[in-house]
């Protein structure tokens, strides 16, 4: 749920711990996918010949379309 649509329902209880990022903080998420799939993606690009900077950049935007 966004906050948006938190704003939208006051009253919704905001740590359902029914809820996956309740029971697993988000930098731990994060944490996991940089291990096992980030670093791999990471690597291929500078393979492929992006500079860090630019790789990093083409990763961060996987997660904003993924949103």
């Amino acid at each position: 749920m966004t906050a948006v649509e938190n704003q939208a329902h006051p009253t919704r209880n905001t740590t359902d711990q029914n809820d996956q990022n309740y029971r697993e903080s988000l930098a731990d998420r994060f944490s996991k996918v940089f291990d096992n799939e980030w670093r791999s993606a990471f690597e291929g690009l500078q393979m492929g010949g992006f500079t860090g900077e630019k790789a990093i950049n083409e990763l961060c935007k996987l997660v904003k379309v993924s949103n």
